[in-house]
């Protein structure tokens, strides 16, 4: 991640748990409502920046294939 990405999302991250820690003493509804919109905007940048990759089980053989040829 660059610095700014990381900043953004350790932002978003530390905000979602202040706000989680004010409805916990508080007891208030909207605090509870930014953590979550805090959380999962930290959960979108970070999967937009690190998406998922999904391997078919054959690219997986073929990999580890791959792997043991180059180890020989």
């Amino acid at each position: 991640m660059k610095n700014k990405e990381k900043i953004l999302f350790n932002l978003l991250v530390f905000l979602a748990s202040l706000c989680l820690l004010f409805a916990f003493i508080k007891q208030n509804l909207v605090f509870s409502l930014l953590a979550l919109t805090a959380a999962l905007g930290a959960q979108y940048f970070y999967r937009k920046w690190h998406p998922k990759k999904y391997y078919s089980y054959k690219d997986v053989i073929k990999n580890k294939e791959n792997s043991n040829v180059k180890e020989k």
